[in-house]
């Protein structure tokens, strides 16, 4: 029988291999499940583009003289 693990971020019990592999906690593996941490990712990531597009300067000049 696989052993069953509580994601932190969703709630949901799931088994271990859904889970990351970390050494640090005591059963193996991260506290988040696969999935909410694929969607975490994803959501900082397009969160950062966004700051980035916003904090950038888009007005580029030079000149081939």
């Amino acid at each position: 029988m696989d052993m069953l693990k509580k994601c932190k971020e969703c709630q949901k019990e799931k088994p271990l291999d859904e889970f990351q592999k970390h050494k640090h906690y005591k059963d193996g593996c991260l506290n988040k499940c696969k999935e909410c941490v694929s969607l975490n990712y994803k959501k900082k990531r397009n969160i950062n583009i966004d700051e980035f597009i916003a904090k950038s300067d888009c007005s580029f000049s030079f000149s081939l003289e």
